[in-house]
């Protein structure tokens, strides 16, 4: 029963630990200053903006000097309504260079599914190697 204990609070440090070495590892490339949709709108009636890459509810901003940043917006509500009722004229919208970008294919299905199959592959795995180490002890 003590090694129980030990075998699962070391599982516990080990997860622990490639959590927080994962964490450092994508935060290291998330050098884009978030910004509000105030400055946003700024940004864009004062001609300082080249582009828009809406990803989700996240809008990344590529500015004319090709320095990035990004806003956060409410999920369904299309940025060219957002930023028409923030008070940019219609023209100004119309000059910018706004993509879409979608996750298809691989990817969509990996983040639909694995948050559901990771628990069960964990618990399969712990209970592989449960038996395993308890037929050596019989």
């Amino acid at each position: 029963m003590k090694n129980i204990f030990k075998n699962v609070g070391i599982l516990l440090l080990a997860f622990i630990f490639l959590g927080a070495l994962f964490s450092l590892w994508s935060e290291q490339g998330s050098n884009v200053e978030v910004i509000g949709f105030d400055r946003l709108t700024q940004e864009i009636n004062n001609d300082f903006v080249k582009s828009l890459e809406i990803n989700g509810e996240v809008v990344n901003i590529t500015l004319k000097d090709d320095s990035k940043k990004s806003v956060t917006k409410e999920p369904g509500q299309p940025v060219s309504e957002l930023l028409s009722n923030l008070g940019v004229a219609p023209e100004k919208i119309a000059s910018l260079n706004i993509t879409v970008a979608s996750t298809t294919g691989a990817r969509a299905w990996a983040g639909a599914l694995l948050p559901y199959l990771i628990p069960f592959i964990l618990l399969g795995l712990f209970f592989v190697f449960y038996d395993a180490f308890g037929a050596g002890r019989q």
